[in-house]
């Protein structure tokens, strides 16, 4: 997690810096080499599927060997059944889909389309003021969660959380309302700081 809000940023500075800049073209460039590297990394993960277990020979050297005495995982579900079966079999698989639904659209929603109008309209930030929001977000996630892990195990978690989720909502909400764009990075960050907290808690 503190990686990926590193990567948030780190990149999301990076980018707007780019789209302001220079083409934007250069940024969706660059984005979709991203995904070429994710390709990549997916086929490497997928070559190095069949693993061998490294024994000790009686010299010392390292031999590779397959293990037949470990037991053949069994699937949990027949090969042939279909997603529709699975989707109405597994209760897992429904709570998810619905979690990464409602996420999508509140959450990506947001951030994806609200938050890029309002850099561009009300705040006239344009996309390095967009930039910086999310950087700002990244930094205060990556806090939270630092700041998280360093507090250990509190007492009356659950209360904790409610307290976070509620302070959550509330720096969203103003978000609009900051008077311009240093106010909506502070609260930006805020919103980032607690995000962090919230996912290590």
């Amino acid at each position: 997690t503190s990686t990926i809000q590193l990567a948030l940023f780190i990149g999301s500075g990076l980018a707007g810096a780019v789209v302001s800049r220079f083409d934007p073209g250069i940024a969706l460039f660059v984005d979709a080499c991203t995904f070429v590297v994710s390709a990549i990394t997916l086929l490497l993960m997928r070559s190095g599927r069949n693993l061998f277990s490294s024994s000790s020979a009686g010299d010392g050297k390292l031999t590779l060997t397959s293990s037949p005495e470990e037991p053949e995982e069994k699937p949990g579900f027949a090969a042939d059944i279909t997603f529709w079966q699975l989707l109405r079999t597994w209760r897992l698989l429904q709570v998810a889909l619905l979690v990464v639904a409602f996420g999508n659209f509140l959450f990506n929603g947001m951030f994806e389309v609200a938050l890029p109008t309002l850099a561009h309209d009300q705040l006239a930030a344009g996309a390095s003021g967009y930039g910086l929001l999310m950087a700002a977000f990244g930094a205060g996630s990556l806090l939270g969660g630092l700041s998280a892990g360093l507090l250990g195990r509190i007492a009356h978690r659950g209360r904790l959380l409610l307290f976070l989720i509620m302070a959550l909502a509330c720096w969203y909400s103003f978000v609009p309302f900051a008077g311009g764009l240093p106010g909506a990075i502070l609260l930006i960050g805020c919103a980032g700081l607690t995000n962090g907290l919230l996912t290590v808690f």
